[in-house]
């Protein structure tokens, strides 16, 4: 092909193909996939359609598995009419779901969820969303454009000027254009930290929106109609993705929670103490050194009963 020659449609639909399936890899060529999508809008739009039709087909598969195991369900024996009827079962499944594909294909849902452990997910620009134990991830929109948060997540969201993205965090909505920052969702509890560039934090409950830049942090907590923003270091935000929960002046009710999302470590918090803060770092790799850490530096003790854990001003 000359250099100066353009593509054909089938070589960039191939390629966009290759790196959807190449992405789920261990040796994802993160910055060739960079230099891809940056190549030509071609390519971003092609990869984005790519990643919608395969979401599109994963679902049209389980409405077909659902409606086949209904079918089989319906079966008292095994007779000639009884297969026949599921052969048409089946069969009309499998029509109902290629008619109700390009329904799916226009507005999209995607969901992705982390267990135990971490969870990357890349959009169609090349942003990504990592996703902390214990967490849930919804996208929607044909440009990617609207998610749902439920946990804990580290994102790094690609400037893109056509595209103002949409988090809803529990009572918050976050609009970014393009910076990294950290989100963590605990019921009407919500936590951002910024590490570049800003974004803005709207609610029904806000006066109005609050513009958080490099370096910022909020704490906002619905139920009791509080919130609070801090200079903190911009290292801070998304430290869990390395191992070690980094804090600066966070009450100790939300250092608790953190260590059961993060590492299974259960931690009782008495009334009395939850509002205190915590600065420090805790490595959450041994449950008995991170509580026995904990204790130590704020100067408590840790009692172990019946119950489990807790830390005490007292000892009792």
């Amino acid at each position: 092909m000359h250099p100066n020659e353009k593509p054909s449609l089938d070589t960039v639909v191939e390629e966009a193909i290759r790196w959807h399936l190449a992405i789920s890899g261990d040796d994802m060529d993160w910055e060739r996939f960079t230099l891809w999508l940056d190549a030509s809008p071609e390519h971003r739009t092609c990869y984005q359609e790519v990643a919608i039709a395969d979401a599109g087909l994963i679902e049209a598969r389980h409405k077909v598995l659902e409606a086949m195991e209904a079918q089989r369900a319906k079966i008292v024996a095994p007779s000639l009419f009884g297969y026949r009827a599921l052969g048409i079962g089946a069969v009309a499944a499998v029509a109902a779901a290629v008619f109700t594909l390009p329904l799916l294909l226009h507005e999209p849902e995607l969901v992705y969820t982390a267990g135990a452990q971490m969870h990357t997910v890349t959009l169609a620009d090349g942003s990504q969303a990592v996703l902390a134990p214990h967490s849930r991830l919804t996208i929607k929109g044909a440009d990617q454009g609207h998610m749902g948060l439920e946990g804990g997540a580290w994102f790094t969201i690609r400037h893109v000027p056509s595209r103002t993205l949409e988090i809803a965090a529990g009572p918050l909505v976050i609009r970014d254009i393009g910076t990294s920052f950290d989100v963590r969702v605990d019921g009407s509890l919500v936590r951002i930290g910024v590490t570049d560039g800003q974004v803005a934090v709207s609610s029904a409950e806000l006066a109005k929106p609050l513009n958080l830049q490099r370096g910022k942090a909020l704490l906002y907590n619905a139920a009791a109609s509080f919130a609070e923003t801090q200079n903190i270091d911009p290292s801070i935000p998304g430290s869990w993705r390395g191992g070690a929960l980094r804090y600066q002046q966070t009450p100790l009710s939300l250092v608790a929670l953190d260590l059961e999302r993060y590492a299974g470590i259960r931690l009782g918090v008495p009334v009395e103490l939850r509002d205190r803060r915590f600065t420090g770092i805790l490595t959450v790799k041994d449950e008995e050194a991170t509580k026995r850490d904990l204790a130590q530096l704020l100067g408590l003790t840790l009692v172990r009963d019946a119950g489990g854990d807790r830390l005490s001003a007292s000892g009792r």
